[in-house]
Formats: structure tokens, sequence, C-alpha cells
């Protein structure tokens, strides 16, 4: 089995502040290519992620951005693709082809963690307990680089135990290969990175993608234009759909206001969430409000296009982000 074991660490929370990259590539047993790259992320670093991997922002001042380095890398990202709690990985990998507006590559992916626990029975599971409990030897945790060679020989060791095929998945279904085009003509409007103004154009997916897939694009307008009652000739906004509008990364240190009913937490536990990673709650919008946390449970009103004081007030605004209940909980854990 050909596979690349692959390691990211981040600058902060964010599964885009991707700061390095290390590889190994497998070929019939033996490793051909291996590989360790700095990233700027251009944005902040976290003292608690230095701590970690004890990379920091004068490290990478010289490194190239995420965007300058895909190319080199995207070439043993074919196949098949392994990682130590995959989640983590597979998502800074996701989200920072987001940011970045590129377009992604489709592959199979394992989780080493998932099949460890499946199938060693130990009690902890992490990489550097499982080196310990195996005899893999000794290296340095959290260099992205020695996390990938660790994680190519746990996986050596699982394929000898467990059909591995099985726990494999796709990076990207057909539905979603479409998503580093639209993806970069919605963030384009807020970075500075030179990306296209939407709506973009059939023609512009036409230098990515087959034509067969267009049928699973996402052509919008600009976020001025949807956030804004009226714009682009919608008439009334919908507010589904600027919930599902924007994925790139959140702020957490940043104004929020939290309203609606939640499905999984309570609003309360929410707040303290935010508070807890640095964030400050509102209790009304204003012209400061970065954020609007808005909970799962639609309301009746909302197909009568009634969303209540507070999100009528961000809509009329036009400053704030919309975030759905999900999208928070998945970027605050």
């Amino acid at each position: 089995m050909n596979y690349t074991a692959l390691d990211f660490e981040t600058a902060n929370a964010s599964r885009a502040s991707v700061c390095a990259v290390g590889f190994v590539r497998v070929e019939n047993g033996k490793i051909v290519k291996s590989a360790h790259q700095l990233i700027n992320p251009q944005m902040r670093f976290d003292y608690r992620n230095e701590a970690v991997h004890g990379i920091t922002e004068y490290d990478v001042r010289n490194a190239p951005i995420f965007s300058d380095y895909w190319d080199e890398l995207r070439q043993y990202l074919s196949d098949i693709v392994i990682a130590h709690n995959a989640a983590f990985d597979i998502s800074c990998l996701r989200s920072t082809l987001d940011v970045y507006g590129l377009a992604p590559t489709n592959f199979k992916y394992l989780c080493t963690l998932r099949i460890s626990r499946k199938t060693l029975g130990l009690q902890s599971n992490s990489l550097d307990s499982l080196a310990r409990a195996l005899n893999l030897g000794y290296f340095k945790h959290h260099n992205a680089l020695e996390d990938a060679a660790m994680c190519a020989k746990l996986f050596e060791i699982l394929r000898e135990r467990t059909d591995v095929s099985k726990f494999a998945k796709d990076f990207l279904e057909p539905k979603d290969r479409l998503r580093g085009v639209y993806k970069k003509a919605e963030i384009g409007h807020k970075t500075k990175h030179p990306f296209p103004t939407p709506p973009i154009s059939r023609g512009e997916c036409e230098k990515f993608f087959q034509p067969e897939l267009f049928k699973f694009a996402k052509i919008i307008g600009s976020p001025q234009e949807i956030r804004k009652p009226g714009g682009a000739g919608q008439g009334k906004v919908n507010l589904e759909e600027l919930l599902d509008f924007d994925f790139s990364p959140i702020d957490f240190s940043k104004k929020f206001v939290v309203t609606g009913i939640f499905s999984s937490i309570s609003r309360k536990e929410a707040e303290s969430l935010i508070l807890y990673r640095g964030g400050e709650i509102q209790r009304t919008v204003d012209s400061q409000t970065d954020y609007i946390v808005v909970g799962g449970v639609k309301p009746p009103s909302w197909n009568r296009g009634e969303y209540g004081e507070k999100i009528d007030t961000a809509l009329k605004i036009g400053r704030a982000r919309f975030l759905s209940e999900s999208h928070f909980l998945r970027e605050i854990q």
C-alpha cells in the first residue's frame, strides 16, 4: 500500500492557522520522501499553541504562506493519506484550502487514532502513549515531521492486525468538488488575497472542474448583497441562507450576540464558551457587534421573514457575521 502520513500544527485555535506541515511518503513499505515546512499563517499566535509545538511568529516570519506551498504538498495527497486524529488534520486542510480559495484535491484518508481505539484495546491512544506501549522508539511529539513519521510506523503495525481499508473515508464527496472555486468567491471580499469578485462564471469553473460537476456548484452573490435586505433583487433576506453562507474561521476574541433557541446546549452555555475563549458578550446589537450566534431551533416566524429584533437590527447595520449553532459548536471545540 502506498500512502502519505500527514501532520499539521496550528498557530491558534483556528483550523486555518496552519504554521507547520510534516509528511512522510511511503511506497512499497519504504519511505521515499519526507518533508517539514514552516508556514506563515498570517494570523496571530496563541501562547497555548506555542507552548505545545514551540513555533513562534518570529520563526515563520520568512516562511511561505500555505497557498505558495500547496502545489508542492498536493502531489503527495493523491491516493491515501493517514493521520493520527485525522478529524483535526483533515479539518485543517479543508479550512486552509477554503481561506486561500485553493482548488481541492481528492483522496481517501484513514485515522490511526480511530483504528487504534477499535483494534488495540489500550487505555490511552495518544500518539506518544502508543509509541511507548508498542516500543516504536523516541520521537519529538508535536514536531510535524516526527509526528507524521511515527504515525507511519504505527500504521504499519495496525495494517498487520486489521483490515484498515474498512476505515477509509473520502476527503471530498462529488457535491463538494467545486468547494474551492466558490469559496474563493465568498472569502475574497474579506481577505487581502487577490481572489475574483463573485459571482464567478461558468467559464471560471471550467478552469478547475469537469462540466458534469456544475450541477453541484453553489454560485452566490457577494456578502454585501446577501446581508442587506432587498440586496441583489432578493426581497426579504433568507436567514437560513445567511447561516450557511460563511464557513471561514471565527475570531473568538471579538464581540458576540447570542440569540434564538439552542438545540444542543443552552444559550448561557454558549455564552460561557465564548467568554472562556476570550470573547465579549453583548446583550444588544450595535455597530461594534462582530458575530450573531443563532440557535438551531427554527421558529415558525422565520417562514414569514420575521427574525426578531436582534437579527433585524444586525441585518440593517450589515456588519456582523451570522453563525449557525452547528458551525459555532464545530469551531468552538
